[in-house]
């Protein structure tokens, strides 16, 4: 695992964020809710080097637009990417069928904070009459960019195949 600074993160970050595990932190917003946001190594794409991004509302409260949650998220995965070369995978959950405005998001924080430095790349798919999201976000400087951005379109693109 790649170890992010809880300190580096709350530098930038406009909610005071926590570790809880090895690469997994907390936050709390000013509407009471807390989020939980980390990675887990991920071997879709890559033998190693790859995690899986989870942002998650941990009591399912509601959750307003709220643009420190974007700058929160926003810091800790910058940190992350920062730490080494790695790649980040964010797949939308899809049990509630909220997955488009999940991904829609993401896609826009990505979009209001991304800059040159990185390569952010958004797959669609539908299997069963289900759209599943998937996107990753890496530097521009991974050195293996390009293989891994071919490996995730060719992933996304054979997965319905792969299911059934």
């Amino acid at each position: 695992m790649i170890d992010i600074s809880e300190e580096q993160i709350n530098l930038h970050s406009p909610y005071k964020v926590s570790r809880i595990a090895e690469n997994s932190f907390v936050f709390v917003t000013d509407y009471d809710i807390l989020f939980n946001v980390g990675f887990t190594s991920d071997y879709m794409l890559m033998e190693e080097g790859a995690y899986q991004l989870f942002i998650m509302n941990e009591e399912g409260k509601p959750s307003p637009n709220d643009p420190k949650v974007k700058d929160t998220v926003a810091s800790i995965i910058k940190d992350f990417l920062n730490s080494e070369p790695a790649v980040v995978i964010y797949i939308c959950d899809t049990a509630d069928n909220r997955q488009a405005i999940r991904n829609r998001l993401f896609v826009r924080w990505f979009k209001e904070y991304g800059n040159e430095d990185y390569i952010f790349k958004n797959e669609q798919v539908r299997i069963d009459d289900i759209d599943y999201f998937g996107s990753i976000i890496m530097h521009k400087s991974h050195p293996v960019h390009e293989e891994i951005e071919a490996k995730f379109h060719e992933f996304v693109t054979n997965l319905p195949t792969k299911l059934s």
